[in-house]
């Protein structure tokens, strides 16, 4: 093998491996964005359980005055 075969085979491995970090890169990126986004969705999804929990909360509450307020005479 030529020392110009030889260069040639090292740039082509070279470039191989380049593509494959490339590649691999891409493909992490766009896996951390993924989770990203279900972080993000899951927050949501929790910001609204939340919210609805404490509208429920207070609808019990609320009911559980009345209810007090009617067995005292108050309404």
């Amino acid at each position: 093998m030529t020392r110009a075969q030889e260069e040639k085979l090292i740039t082509q491995v070279g470039e191989m491996h380049g593509v494959l970090f490339r590649n691999g890169l891409v493909k992490r990126v766009n896996l951390l964005e993924k989770a990203m986004a279900n972080n993000v969705e899951k927050s949501r999804i929790n910001n609204r359980a939340n919210i609805a929990l404490g509208i429920s909360v207070t609808m019990v509450g609320v009911a559980f005055i009345s209810l007090i307020s009617k067995l005292i005479g108050i309404w």
